[in-house]
């Protein structure tokens, strides 16, 4: 009955009603799975709506430990509470097969389960909204401090245009080159050419400070590079990688 009831208010093509008993199908499944491991088998559909909140309660949880947010939970919520009020205001009396009181009108007691249980699922609604805040705030604030530097980012979004601006079609009709690979090796090349010209540039403006006069002394290599990179001008320099 259901999955003819959203076709009315959304059409027979229609992805929302498709997702709604999607959501609610997984759900009733659980609790149904739920009533037949406790030894209590649904003999009608009426049975998974009128039993006790744990099972429903309890599917939530278990998506959520699987990291299922808030807003989803409550979609889910929003999708079963959709059913409950159309199994109060309709299939009650609409299905032949719905449990009848001896004057044969809609059980009454059957109604009233379901009915409690729906305010049950409205505590739980309500619930959920007022954690949705806190969730999103501590997952914004998680994924801020799990995020990449600025120059890490930008260091790969520049290899990435790299790679892709030398496909082998590029090399072939901008470069005259056989193939991607070719274009990669010339591409380092000149990257080498102007790191050495990057680091003359540097040392010839920083020459007195990278070779300071001193008094004469047995040259030593070691020690020479020692206190080279010791020194603020190397420990500065923006060459170093």
């Amino acid at each position: 009955m259901f999955r003819n009831t959203p076709s009315l208010s959304h059409g027979e093509e229609s992805s929302a009603a498709d997702n709604y008993i999607a959501n609610i199908s997984r759900v009733l499944m659980y609790v149904h799975q739920h009533l037949v491991d406790t030894k209590f088998p649904p003999r009608h559909w009426s049975d998974l709506v009128s039993t006790d909140v744990q099972p429903y309660m309890e599917y939530i949880r278990r998506r959520e430990e699987l990291d299922q947010t808030k807003a989803t939970t409550i979609n889910y919520l929003k999708n079963i509470r959709l059913l409950f009020s159309y199994v109060i205001r309709a299939y009650v009396y609409e299905d032949p097969s719905f449990p009848v009181s001896f004057d044969q009108s809609p059980c009454s007691e059957t109604i009233t389960r379901i009915k409690l249980l729906d305010q049950k699922l409205e505590l739980v609604y309500k619930r959920t909204t007022k954690q949705q805040p806190q969730e999103l705030f501590s997952r914004k604030t998680q994924e801020a401090r799990t995020m990449p530097q600025y120059s890490d980012v930008v260091k790969c979004i520049g290899q990435i245009a790299q790679a892709l601006q030398h496909s082998d079609r590029t090399a072939g009709q901008y470069y005259r080159l056989p193939d991607a690979k070719e274009a990669l090796r010339r591409n380092n090349n000149i990257q080498v050419v102007d790191y050495t010209a990057m680091v003359k540039s540097y040392v010839d403006k920083n020459f007195e400070d990278m070779f300071p006069l001193q008094t004469y002394a047995k040259f030593n290599c070691d020690d020479w590079l020692t206190r080279k990179r010791e020194s603020d001008v190397c420990r500065n320099s923006p060459l170093r990688r």
